[in-house]
């Protein structure tokens, strides 16, 4: 079983939050009486569901693996400090030959910037890295309609401290070792959802993020708020489909609702191979595959990468970080962590739903199955019993 650290919301109080009645004017409140949209869907963000328990994924299966290809194209970036040390090394040992200090140690500077460049660099993808490939598959939010409990997985990632060489030893070192996790408890009526928008400029691009999030309050009347966390990714959400998953959650909480509705699909399994991750990602992988193979061998016959022609050169920009998707999605399956929750929180959740036949009769699909418990008797129910025959 997974080690955690057991925390209530209060325990992880944070400072300096806006209050209730503040956030009312910077976002829009979600209220959990009042539907916020007419198809409730989840687009394929529910892991498992018992009875009374529901496990949303932070996350899309799909994207396992994207924050290493964008690791890749930072990485890529370490190219230009490198060629720089590359051509000034020799110039600089010339110029010490020559007595001429004053020039050396101006390009001397010149390469302490881009030591600190690949530093930099380097730090940043091997902590995206670590946190995609190495940390848990998946890192889910738990909703217990039973008990009105939200529980929430946060990894203990070690803080960079580069104050010496020792610690910055110290610190690589441990970089790839497991990290502790916290599961924190919320209370359902401590917790109020809010969406807004927030946008950005990321190089050329203004990019929009959609953030759909629960604020934590200090008690279910209070107007002051002690934490907040995302529901979802922002990088996956639009508006219509916070709407949709948040109206998923009301209804299940709030009016018990189902697990699957219409055109809904539960998560894709983790892939176990390179085949599988390539189908999880997407179907239609062996157009994009194809077409890096086809860039890479042009790119091949090519002198140098700058002398690649047009077509040849956008179909190795556009297929390439497809292709590294894949291969990143089943490394991060394959060496990622399983997530288990404590007996003691499980004991309420009832029995297992089976996801694949909820989502068929949703659709239409399947006759109505018999209750799980006349056919699997859980293990704990199993466990009940056998104390009641000692």
């Amino acid at each position: 079983m997974t080690a955690y650290v057991f925390r209530r919301a209060i325990d992880v109080r944070e400072q300096g939050m806006l209050s209730v009645s503040e956030r009312a004017q910077e976002a829009q409140y979600l209220s959990k009486n009042a539907p916020a949209a007419d198809k409730p869907q989840t687009y394929e963000l529910v892991r498992r569901a018992f009875n009374e328990v529901v496990f949303i994924d932070s996350s899309s299966t799909r994207f396992k693996g994207v924050p290493s290809v964008f690791a890749m194209g930072i990485l890529a970036n370490a190219y230009f400090p490198g060629a720089w040390l590359h051509m000034v090394t020799p110039e600089i040992l010339g110029l010490l030959r020559e007595a001429d200090l004053s020039d050396a140690l101006l390009l001397l500077v010149s390469c302490v910037v881009a030591l600190a460049m690949l530093f930099v660099i380097g730090s940043a993808c091997v902590r995206t890295f670590r946190i995609d490939l190495f940390g848990p598959k998946e890192v889910p939010l738990v909703f217990n309609r039973k008990t009105r409990k939200v529980y929430k997985f946060i990894e203990n990632m070690p803080a960079r401290d580069l104050g010496s060489p020792a610690r910055m030893f110290k610190y690589w070192l441990t970089a790839f070792q497991p990290w502790p996790m916290t599961l924190i408890e919320y209370d359902w009526d401590c917790l109020e959802a809010e969406y807004f928008e927030q946008t950005t400029l990321m190089g050329n691009v203004v990019k929009t993020f959609h953030i759909l999030q629960f604020y934590v309050k200090e008690s279910p009347n209070s107007n002051t708020v002690i934490g907040s966390f995302t529901i979802a990714s922002p990088l996956t959400l639009s508006r219509e489909i916070a709407m949709d998953l948040w109206e998923f959650i009301r209804r299940y909480m709030e009016e018990n609702g189902p697990v699957m509705y219409p055109g809904d699909k539960p998560a894709p399994a983790h892939p176990q191979n390179l085949w599988q991750a390539a189908n999880t990602v997407w179907v239609g992988w062996p157009l994009v595959v194809g077409a890096a193979i086809w860039a890479a061998n042009r790119a091949a016959e090519a002198p140098d990468w700058y002398s690649l022609d047009g077509p040849t050169f956008v179909t190795a920009l556009l297929s390439w970080p497809f292709t590294l998707a894949i291969i990143f999605n089943w490394l991060a399956h394959k060496w990622g962590k399983n997530i288990t929750l404590p007996s003691e929180i499980m004991v309420e959740a009832g029995e297992p739903l089976d996801l694949r036949r909820l989502a068929d009769q949703a659709n239409g699909i399947a006759a109505p199955a018999e209750p799980a418990s006349r056919k699997y008797p859980s293990r704990i129910g199993a466990m009940r019993k056998s104390r009641k025959h000692r």
